[in-house]
């Protein structure tokens, strides 16, 4: 895919004013984006890079695949869920990882609620992650949640295992 190839699931050829008449919806559906070489080094470069996704009126779990300097690789959609919950399947965080060569993984999901603790599903999913990529080798760096006014919840920062 190219740099930012876009998927039209809805109309099929034909333009949609919608995005410009609906400020909260964003092009969710910018899949595999590849990124300009970006080192992340805090939880608030992942909060600036995802900027424009956290404002989504839905949850979309990302894949951010890192190399050996954790620059990205790419940035991935892996899930579009509903307005409270995504369904993510760990085999499908960790293709992408796997095909890309990624050293590491961070995971991000928003919160359109605006509150970014997470819930117990968020905590159950993050071990399994955790769990997969320890042996796959893949270093899960963190588990960030981000709200629409750009607060977020880093699993690391918090001392999640």
């Amino acid at each position: 895919m190219g740099k930012m190839e876009k998927l039209n699931f809805g109309n099929y050829g034909r333009e949609s004013n919608e995005r410009a008449t609906n400020p909260r919806l964003i092009n969710v559906l910018e899949v595999n984006e590849t990124t300009c070489k970006k080192e992340i080094k805090y939880p608030m470069d992942v909060v600036e890079l995802m900027k424009d996704e956290a404002k989504a009126d839905r949850e979309i779990f990302y894949v951010l695949h890192l190399d050996a300097r954790n620059r990205i690789i790419q940035k991935e959609i892996n899930t579009i869920g509903t307005v409270d919950k995504s369904a993510v399947y760990i085999r499908e965080v960790f293709r992408s990882a796997l095909y890309n060569q990624s050293v590491a993984i961070i995971s991000v999901h928003n919160h359109p609620s605006g509150n970014v603790e997470p819930s117990e599903n968020d905590e159950i999913t993050w071990r399994k992650i955790n769990k997969a990529g320890d042996l796959l080798d893949i270093d899960v760096l963190d588990h960030i949640i981000i709200s629409p006014d750009l607060n977020c919840y880093s699993a690391k920062e918090h001392f999640f295992k």
